[in-house]
Parts: structure tokens; sequence; C-alpha cells
């Protein structure tokens, strides 16, 4: 199976950092967030890999090239213009057959990516979603009323959500909804795919799960052990 990792943000909120390197290649502890996942993914049996560029894209060309060093076979496919999440899919839409992984260039995770694949194939699912539920907290106290009398308050609660972990498993037969040479987003084409009958399911997952997006994001993962990410 082919993995698609969108790597062509401009990782705005890490500047300055960025504004000299892409965000994938930011090291943590001495690698690069990219090796990290590239290792992860080889080691899951991953090793078709197309990189969808286009901030800095040069110079990951440059560091990974074809990815015979890390024991991966790396393709590039660039993008002009922001094509958003799923967009970029369009340009290289001939070379995804059956299903393949998308995922984000800035998320580390212990994931068992074998066990997704089973179960995407198990379910004959045309867009499997990871997800995680999450505990958001807020820095405001929630007051709760009744017409104009406070009968209630929680002071900075933490709300549980479940979100989108970023990594996907789709189908190549969903790419006919994706408009070419537009900017189109993951949840543009999830919402269309629902609407004409497709089967997107989620995958639900407990485990370690870091979305490194922000600067106090980048400096809190320096102190985490990488082989938990690359296994």
């Amino acid at each position: 199976m082919k993995a698609v990792i969108l790597v062509g943000g401009k990782g705005k909120r890490l500047r300055p950092y960025t504004y000299v390197f892409p965000k994938p290649l930011l090291p943590i502890n001495g690698k690069p967030i990219l090796e990290i996942i590239l290792t992860k993914l080889k080691n899951q049996g991953i090793n078709e890999i197309i990189l969808a560029t286009n901030y800095k894209s040069s110079l990951l060309e440059i560091f990974f090239s074809d990815g015979s060093d890390l024991g991966v076979d790396i393709k590039y496919s660039k993008e002009e213009n922001s094509l958003g999440t799923v967009g970029p899919l369009k340009l290289i839409e001939d070379n995804l057959k059956g299903d393949f992984i998308v995922m984000n260039g800035d998320v580390l995770t212990d994931l068992d990516i074998k066990k997704l694949i089973e179960y995407h194939k198990k379910n004959s699912s045309d867009i499997t979603v990871v997800t995680k539920n999450i505990d958001i907290p807020l820095d405001y106290g929630m007051v709760k009323t009744e017409e104009n009398k406070v009968i209630g308050w929680r002071e900075k609660p933490s709300l549980s959500s479940e979100i989108s972990t970023g990594i996907y498993i789709l189908n190549s037969s969903v790419l006919k909804y994706i408009p070419k040479d537009q900017k189109y987003d993951m949840p543009d084409l999830i919402e269309k795919v629902i609407k004409l009958g497709g089967n997107v399911l989620k995958f639900s997952y407990d485990g370690k799960w870091i979305d490194i997006g922000r600067i106090e994001d980048y400096k809190k993962v320096q102190n985490e052990e990488l082989k938990q990410f690359e296994e």
C-alpha cells in the first residue's frame, strides 16, 4: 500500500522556525519530523511514499532524495498553488490505485497502521478516518443559566471531543469527486462521499498522538522518546 504525506504547508504557527526550513525538516532530538514518520511507515510495511509538496519543496527533495537511505521509495508531487488537504491528490490520481494512506506531515503517533489497514479492508470502507478522543481545556468559566438566573458554574472546565488525527485511508474510487486545480479539503471530500451514500468509517484510537502545529507543541515534543513513534 502507498502512503501520501502532505508536506506542502507553510507552517505559519511555527514561525520563525519555518522561515528557514519547511516544518517537516524541523528536528526533534536530532531527527527531522518527516524522517520519524517515514521510519514509522517503513517499519509498518509501507515503503512506497509520495510527498505532496509546495513550500520549500526543493529542501525536502535535497534532504530525502529518492528515500533509499531510509529504505523507502519516495516520489514527489509539487502543487504550484495551495490545493488544500485533498486537492493535491488529484495531481497524482493516475498513480493511486485501490487503497492508500493519506496523512499530515506533522503528526507523530504510535498507531498500529497494520491494524488500521486490516480494519479498512475488512469493512470495505471508501474512507477511514482515524479518530481520537481528547480533552480540550477552556480558559473561561462556563456559566449555566435559565433565563436570567445563574443556576450553575464550572470554572475552566475541559470539554471532551472526538477529533480527526490527520491520518486516513482512502480508496481511489473517491478521487473522482475531487475537483481539478481547486483548493479542496478532506472535510469537503468526506461530506461529498457521505452525501452520495459512500461508506465512511472511523477507526478509534487511544494511543500516543502529537500534532506539531504550534511552537509550544514543538518545544514539548523535544522531551519525547522517538522510538515509540517509529515502530
